[in-house]
């Protein structure tokens, strides 16, 4: 659909129709229901680039003639010379008014709706934004605005960007304070936040794109409802500059199990909305992630029309303002950076030494605050070197602080153990009351006294009056990769074998934040004691007791082994999945027993190895070896099944086994054997289907991008790519130029018959005769 099309539908047109389309305009005839009647309104567009000349006399006259006495509005794009000059344009092109399309929807649409506040954080240093050219923006805040306004660009000149960083680095505080600045500087932009706190409380298991837009209008506006459930005004508003959006945690959606979508199909729905058939849009969205999530991802994802920027860590200098800020007392500030360097140093490997100095550039923004607060006014600072886990060193002292501030009465282990427990069992928020049934049960206390000073310990957050959370989300995600670490070295007892297996399986996907930080924990261990741990997760894993989660958190399991697999040797490699996954000797071969595998299994030699009882969920072999000797027997295929540089794949003998409709395509193809037929048809009708529907719209059908035909697909279907070819051979669809859009768009061609089957199809999945050819062409290919 046409930008300004969508424009006018989002004021409330009845129907948009385009009675003349040239090059550099469109006249367009909206009509507008009123209670008593139906109002026209005229209008002419033009183009980003079209010239004074196009007034020619004969132009002038048609528009005149089309509109009546009532004449036409002239609407030009925000940032063209037509604007620039609105006074010229107006008489130029005889128009009853001039405005920007922004201007007609600032006016129109949302002037009376008033964004609600963004809380920030009351200590803040400007962070530094590295782009992907090199070049470093020391004023992060100040460029990310810039970016978002539509003043400033990054290398590829690109309308989406991901921030990335490691977990705590800032990209929560980073986005609110960027969403705050944006709009106290200028109020006709909108800044639209997207948070993980937002969704997490929702209980269903796939979280879709428009539940996010509706949570994050509600959230942002005191009345949101001509926004709720309402997609072709959001795009209008966004591709106008109006709306720009800050999709902060989108790793943390993409890698949760609840989400819909992976993160190339969000990335694809993003990029519809921020792109459309007009040669001039404003589109800005900026999306955070973790950068090894936004690294295990990045091959899936087009990264071409994308910008990276990365957030980087307080270095030393930033470090010292911090604190300069924060603390008064100069010997509060030189215990901070002692202890700033201590910890947040050996927090992530990506935060290196400077030079030959020994300050290490130790910025991790939740943990400077942390230290902060625990040395503030304190006078038994522990001057020990921390060592092992260092934040566990200072959380324990935090805890000791508060102990002896608040008269608590209460062990700081014992308060470790609670929020260990309280951040684990309540993921959102939790209430007063669960944290005085904690109290109780944990640490044998009642007084109300006591409960009421624990409600503002620094390691908690109020919410509002009946709700906490911990002080950082980070820290929950600490918390909850300690209990695994302890639990997966055998600290804890048995009770909490089944919470293990639990949260193992929450976290299947292997690309969280609790895995990336069991990760760290794990790798303090020695060697010995690592392959101790995942033994002892095998042994839970496979308890009887923890069978409703077994197939997710041996999953999970597979995906953070991957993260401890040595050498670039396939057959290194080997030895090593098999011992961490606590595969079987037998007769010199090695048995994988109930074991599972998910996403990339890359570079294995899998000669003489048995697969016996496994899944396999969308396995994607790369790079492996196999030979007669490989056997999968009795194991379950889920999802989709690839084999990509794999030497002699062929030859694997698959005995008992059971299939997806994807992995039997698969292996059919891999031993030369043509697949079934009904199977055939099954996959040549949902990508026929699926194509179609990208042309569906609330109004009828539009017209899409070339570039974007391949979003939304179920992965796997071997006829996601040929069905566009078909149906281009076969004249069902159309292309045609877009300006300024490589490849321009698709359209269906303009047969009414045609459209009909169509819609038949589409409602009721009736095949009609041209359908079925398409259909009939797939199967052959």
């Amino acid at each position: 659909m046409k930008h300004f099309q969508e424009i006018l539908l989002t004021l409330g047109a009845n129907s948009a129709e385009l009675l003349i389309e040239k090059p550099d305009w469109d006249y367009w005839k909206a009509e507008y229901v009123t209670p008593v009647s139906t109002v026209s309104g005229y209008y002419l567009y033009l183009k980003h680039r079209c010239p004074l000349k196009e007034a020619t006399p004969q132009n002038l006259s048609k528009w005149k003639d089309l509109a009546g006495r009532d004449g036409y509005e002239v609407i030009v794009t925000p940032k063209s010379e037509l604007a620039q000059k609105i006074n010229v344009t107006k008489d130029t092109f005889r128009a009853k008014n001039v405005r920007t399309s922004k201007q007609l929807l600032q006016d129109n649409f949302i002037k009376d709706m008033k964004p609600l506040p963004v809380s920030v954080e009351e200590y803040f240093v400007e962070p530094a934004i590295e782009l992907e050219n090199n070049i470093t923006e020391q004023k992060g805040i100040d460029f990310l605005k810039g970016w978002l306004s539509g003043t400033k660009q990054g290398p590829k000149s690109a309308s989406i960007a991901v921030l990335v960083a490691d977990g705590g680095i800032g990209k929560t505080t980073v986005s609110r304070y960027v969403c705050d600045k944006i709009h106290r500087q200028d109020n006709s932009i909108i800044p639209i936040l997207i948070e993980s706190d937002q969704w997490k409380h929702l209980v269903q298991s796939n979280i879709t794109m428009d539940v996010l837009w509706d949570l994050a209008v509600s959230r942002r506006f005191d009345q949101a409802n001509r926004l709720l459930s309402n997609e072709t005004a959001l795009r209008a508003l966004i591709q106008a500059g109006l709306f720009v959006v800050i999709f902060d945690g989108f790793d943390e959606l993409c890698g949760s199990t609840s989400c819909a979508y992976d993160a190339g199909e969000v990335i694809s729905k993003l990029a519809d909305i921020t792109t459309s058939e007009d040669d001039f849009v404003q589109s800005r969205i900026l999306l955070t992630s973790r950068k090894t999530y936004w690294e295990s991802v990045s091959d899936s994802v087009n990264t071409d029309e994308i910008e990276v920027f990365s957030l980087k860590g307080f270095d030393n200098d930033k470090r010292k303002q911090y604190f300069d800020v924060r603390l008064s007392d100069t010997r509060e500030q030189d215990i901070a950076n002692r202890l700033a360097r201590e910890i947040c140093g050996s927090l992530y490997d990506s935060i290196t030494v400077e030079g030959q100095n020994e300050d290490r550039p130790s910025g991790v923004p939740f943990v400077l605050d942390l230290i902060a607060q625990y040395v503030h006014g304190n006078p038994d600072v522990n001057q020990n070197p921390y060592t092992g886990d260092h934040l566990e060193q200072l959380l324990i002292d935090i805890c000791r602080r508060e102990n002896n501030r608040q008269v608590l009465n209460i062990d700081a282990n014992n308060q470790i153990i609670l929020f260990e427990e309280i951040f684990r069992e309540f993921p959102v928020n939790f209430t007063i009351e669960d944290l005085k049934l904690y109290l109780e049960c944990l640490c044998n206390i009642t007084d109300p006294g006591v409960i009421q000073r624990f409600t503002v310990h620094s390691l908690l957050s109020r919410i509002d009056d009946n709700h906490f959370g911990p002080k950082y989300e980070v820290l929950r995600v600490y918390f909850i990769a300690r209990f695994l670490a302890h639990g997966l070295t055998s600290l804890y007892g048995k009770s909490d074998r089944s919470k293990i297996s639990r949260i193992l399986a929450a976290n299947s996907t292997g690309k969280t934040q609790v895995i990336d930080w069991l990760v760290r924990q794990l790798r303090q261990l020695e060697s010995s004691n690592i392959f101790d741990a995942f033994r002892h997760a095998v042994d839970i894993i496979n308890d009887p007791n923890n069978k409703d989660a077994y197939k997710a958190s041996s999953i999970a399991l597979f995906n953070l082994a991957k993260y401890f697999v040595d050498g670039n040797d396939r057959k290194d490699r080997l030895a090593s999945i098999a011992k961490l996954l606590c595969s079987r000797q037998r007769n010199g071969s090695n048995e994988f027993i109930k074991s599972a595998f998910a996403g990339a299994v890359k570079s294995y030699d899998f000669t003489a190895v048995s697969f016996i009882n496994c899944v396999f969920a969308d396995a994607d072999f790369r790079g492996c070896k196999f030979n007669e000797t490989t056997k999968f027997i009795e194991c379950t295929f889920e999802g989709t099944l690839l084999f990509e540089r794999c030497d002699d794949a062929n030859l694997i003998d698959f005995t008992g086994c059971t299939y997806s409709k994807e992995a039997e395509f698969a292996i059919s193809k891999l031993k030369e054997k043509s697949p079934r037929q009904d199977l055939k048809k099954s996959f040549a009708e949902d990508a026929l289907m699926r194509a179609l529907k990208k042309f569906k719209s609330h109004f009828g059908y539009t017209s899409i991008q070339f570039r974007h035909k391949n979003s939304g697909f179920k992965n796997g279907n071997p006829y996601n790519v040929l069905v566009w070819d078909v149906l281009l051979d076969q004249n069902i669809i159309q292309k045609h130029e877009i300006s300024n859009v490589g490849d321009g768009g698709l359209n269906l061609t303009d047969d009414r018959e045609l459209k009909r089957e169509i819609t038949t199809y589409l409602d009721n999945a009736v095949l009609g005769q041209r359908l079925n050819g398409v259909i009939d062409e797939l199967i052959k290919k």
